[in-house]
């Protein structure tokens, strides 16, 4: 085979078989490296998951909140607590509590009141009037109260106490003043009956003040359809659709909805003093469950201040009621505010009266005095008053007057003659 001579195209074919096997047992063996590879981070990936989770739970177990092992609930604390049958004839147990301790032990009943009744036998007397007396034991023949019956009506709370119930011990302050053979119990003076603290307010600070109950008794303002706007925008508004506000008008005839409420129907301001400005405080109140504008028709003498925009659903706008008088008069406006449903009419009244040397009236429950001066009309015109407002305000400068000789020119007219 030595001697034979060697073919170009032999060797090159069995070179080629040669790599194409090398290069077929080098891919199979990179896959199985790399399969077995992926199952080594799978198998890690794994165990730190299960020791993360094992972390997890032992962090959890000694976070929670676990009961002394001394508590009364791990020794029947709560079958002392539990109520007990009572048994008739037999005593109460109050499951070994302070009561029970300071009662004591009941003593037992004399065997007469166990006795069952007997039946009607006694001889009845007719007496005037159409009623009966029994005659028995219990009557002695008079027919008259006893004197523990005379004394129980004359005075309840001194009657003394049932000689079948057990003594009461006086074991402690509180039960003392009870227990007094001498005096009846009594109520602790009103002043202490309740607590007189005051709670801090949402944000944590002390208050000025006691919390003011708010007032929910007061019947509304009258009002009035707004016949046009009902006819021409609220149809055509868009609204709440919700399953609530289907079935609601599906359990009723179509009937008109008010949109907003003003308590209290009236702003009754009493005695004021001339030169004050004085204000009264109410409340408007959205009772629809769409947002709802309104606007003011404004009184000269009367102004309401109130912060404008619209007012969601269920919310309450706070508006005041503004009076400044500069001379004794009888006050009667009326004030009106148009919603998109109705208009509500708010009746003002007010006697103004001069006290000039004299004593300040008295003034009515909700009216308070923002100014003992009028306001400046010129600070209306820079400043909007709220109802939060503590003063009257003032204006730190005044605008210097104007040059009655300056004349503002006109840009649109012919230009002036240089002559």
């Amino acid at each position: 085979a030595a001697g034979q001579p060697t073919h170009l195209s032999l060797d090159i074919s069995r070179s080629v078989r040669s790599q194409q096997q090398y290069a077929s047992h080098a891919f199979q063996e990179a896959g199985h490296a790399r399969e077995l590879e992926e199952r080594y981070d799978a198998q890690v990936a794994a165990e730190e998951a299960a020791e993360a989770a094992r972390l997890a739970a032992e962090a959890a177990e000694a976070a929670k909140i676990r009961k002394d092992p001394k508590s009364a609930s791990f020794h029947g604390g709560f079958e002392k607590r539990e109520l007990k049958m009572v048994p008739v004839g037999g005593e109460v147990n109050f499951g070994q509590s302070a009561t029970k301790k300071g009662l004591g032990t009941a003593p037992p009943l004399p065997a007469s009141v166990f006795q069952p009744r007997d039946s009607v036998t006694a001889a009845e007397k007719p007496t005037g009037g159409g009623t009966m007396q029994f005659s028995g034991d219990e009557d002695d023949g008079a027919g008259a109260p006893s004197a523990e019956a005379l004394a129980l009506l004359a005075d309840p709370l001194a009657s003394p106490r049932n000689p079948h119930l057990p003594p009461l011990p006086a074991t402690s302050a509180r039960m003392a003043p009870f227990l007094s053979s001498d005096e009846p119990p009594q109520l602790p003076p009103p002043n202490v009956r309740m607590s007189s603290r005051v709670p801090l307010s949402v944000y944590g600070s002390e208050r000025g003040g006691r919390v003011a109950a708010p007032t929910v008794s007061f019947p509304p303002a009258a009002s009035n359809p707004n016949l046009m706007n009902l006819l021409l925008e609220v149809p055509y508004k868009r609204g709440v659709h919700t399953v609530s506000v289907n079935q609601r008008y599906l359990n009723h005839e179509p009937t008109f909805d008010a949109a907003f409420e003003l308590l209290p129907a009236r702003a009754d301001f009493g005695v004021l003093a001339v030169g004050r400005v004085y204000r009264f405080p109410l409340k408007l109140v959205n009772v629809s469950n769409l947002s709802q504008r309104f606007s003011i028709k404004q009184n000269p003498r009367a102004r309401l201040v109130f912060a404008p925009g619209a007012v969601a659903a269920g919310m309450a706008l706070p508006l005041e009621v503004e009076v400044c008088e500069m001379a004794p008069s009888e006050l009667r406006e009326v004030l009106t505010i148009v919603t998109e449903r109705e208009e509500i009419s708010l009746s003002v009244s007010a006697t103004v009266v001069d006290v000039a040397g004299g004593v300040e009236p008295a003034l009515k429950g909700g009216v308070r005095m923002l100014a003992a001066a009028p306001r400046d009309p010129a600070l209306l015109k820079t400043i909007a008053p709220t109802v939060n407002d503590i003063d009257g305000g003032t204006k730190r400068f005044a605008a210097p007057p104007r040059d009655p000789s300056y004349v503002k020119p006109d840009f649109f007219g012919e230009p002036p003659d240089e002559e």
